[in-house]
């Protein structure tokens, strides 16, 4: 009985910590993929100031104004993610952290390099910036 019971618990806890591993190594592919992409072109990336322009029969001084709103809209994403980076660091690196205080040394050493390989350079190449 006491047996199965130390079982299902260590069942549970692996469960759990492999639920944590693999939640960190999404993590860091998805950031990754995220960080290669320009983010404010990828949000006006359907907002092509010539194409509109010419459908909505824009004046020169409406062209204008509409590029003027692009770039601010630009640059605010620019400062989103200026803003966000850190704190998106710190929580990976936090739960790092609490994961590393359960682990025995054997399994920190795993852990270790579980990071460090998903922290080289990815296979996914960097996105194209978008032309316009």
């Amino acid at each position: 009985m006491m047996r199965s019971k130390r079982q299902a618990v260590a069942i549970l806890m692996l469960v759990f910590l492999l639920g944590l591993v693999s939640g960190i190594l999404i993590s860091a592919v998805a950031e990754r993929t995220f960080a290669s992409r320009n983010w404010s072109r990828s949000y006006h990336k359907d907002i092509d100031l010539e194409e509109l322009s010419h459908r909505l029969e824009l004046s020169a001084e409406q062209k204008e104004a509409l590029a003027k709103i692009l770039e601010r809209s630009r640059q605010r994403f620019v400062e989103l993610r200026a803003e966000f980076k850190p704190k998106v660091k710190a929580i990976k690196e936090q739960t790092r952290a609490e994961i590393l205080q359960i682990l025995n040394d054997e399994q920190k050493a795993e852990f270790q390099q579980l990071i460090q390989k998903s922290s080289k350079p990815s296979h996914i190449p960097p996105h194209a910036p978008h032309e316009r």
